[in-house]
């Protein structure tokens, strides 16, 4: 059974025991599916919050050591 196969549509009239082994695994692979419906959304927004906090850190970063260059090149080895 290859991939493409996953995604055919199931007959949701039978019941459980009714259905083939095939049928059973595109029955849970599509119920998979429906569990973690709008989970892509979340992942592309901790991508966000994790390169918003990257530029703020590196942002913050230069501003110390344009300002206290004394304590950023005491605590930063260069």
């Amino acid at each position: 059974m290859d991939h493409r196969s996953l995604h055919a549509p199931v007959d949701f009239n039978k019941s459980v025991a009714e259905m083939t082994p095939e049928e059973k695994l595109r029955y849970d692979h599509q119920m998979m599916h429906e569990k973690h419906k709008g989970h892509e959304a979340m992942h592309s927004e901790m991508v966000l919050v994790l390169f918003i906090t990257l530029i703020v850190a590196q942002i913050a970063l230069v501003q110390w050591k344009t300002k206290h260059y004394r304590s950023y090149s005491q605590k930063i080895p260069v």
